[in-house]
């Protein structure tokens, strides 16, 4: 029975489109990004997410959030506060995340990114 288990495992695997060892290497490489963004560090986050391997399209969001930030499409506080909801949704404090989502949406109500949270 453990023999099947593990078979049906690394059937799964093989079609997941990121192999598990560079899944690693994106996840950490967003969770970094993410913390030098929630700190108003944009240009560190931009040069975490920009080295990392190709990730999912979440992780391509969050360099266009970042990207936007530099580029003075939308205010940096705006950013800050997208960035501080997503590292409280990753901590399950979703009482916060939704204080913090709404001060984000304030500070940039047309942004699309906002409303993505």
């Amino acid at each position: 029975m453990k023999f099947l288990g593990v078979c049906i495992f690394l059937i799964l695997v093989s079609f997941l489109p990121v192999s598990p060892v560079s899944a690693t290497a994106v996840y950490s490489s967003y969770s970094k990004a993410v913390s030098y963004a929630r700190r108003g560090d944009f240009e560190k986050a931009k040069d975490e997410l920009a080295g990392a391997p190709q990730g999912t399209s979440y992780t391509q969001l969050t360099l266009r959030i970042i990207t936007d930030v530099i580029n003075k499409k939308i205010k940096k506080t705006a950013g800050i506060y997208i960035f501080k909801t997503i590292d409280l949704i990753g901590k399950r404090d979703l009482k916060n995340a939704l204080v913090n989502a709404e001060t984000a949406v304030s500070f940039a109500p047309y942004y699309p990114g906002v409303y993505l949270l």
